[in-house]
């Protein structure tokens, strides 16, 4: 290590090996490397809300989730902003925009699907005004609080 330096928001270093060393292998140069760092340091709130069996099911980020689920089935994308956070409103412009005359399709198959996973949720983690809406299978969707409202943030 040359240099290290933590605050409260970022760590700073650099890591240096320019020593001539000899290779183990033959046919191989020795190595030397140089490189830093820099990356700031997130603090995440605390977790305020853990839900998880029916509880789960009948929350509000799970009630939002639904009713996304049924506006995509419906290619009701007006419905569907007013659920969704300015980032996901993003995204989803930009899906339509690229899927042309088959973002109807996408968008039917994508309220199916949610609908499908919505059924297994496990569980709902809330930090501050985030939160995680956890699924079998490794599936996640993010929310925010805003507004008054919880919105899907992806």
């Amino acid at each position: 290590m040359k240099q290290l330096r933590i605050t409260n928001q970022r760590v700073v270093g650099a890591i240096e090996d320019r020593g001539q060393r000899e290779s183990r292998f033959s046919d191989m140069p020795a190595i030397t490397y140089a490189t830093s760092f820099s990356a700031p340091l997130f603090h995440e709130p605390k977790v305020t809300q853990d839900v998880q069996g029916p509880a789960a099911q009948n929350s509000p980020q799970v009630k939002v989730l639904r009713a996304a689920a049924d506006a995509l089935k419906k290619v009701d994308f007006a419905a569907l902003r007013q659920m969704s956070t300015e980032r996901a409103n993003r995204q989803t412009e930009a899906m339509l925009a690229q899927s042309g005359a088959q973002g109807a399709n996408f968008a039917r198959q994508a309220g199916q699907e949610m609908a499908q996973y919505i059924e297994k949720v496990q569980r709902i983690v809330v930090r501050g005004n985030r939160a995680v809406v956890i699924f079998r299978d490794k599936v996640w969707r993010n929310l925010e609080w805003g507004g008054g409202a919880w919105k899907i943030d992806e």
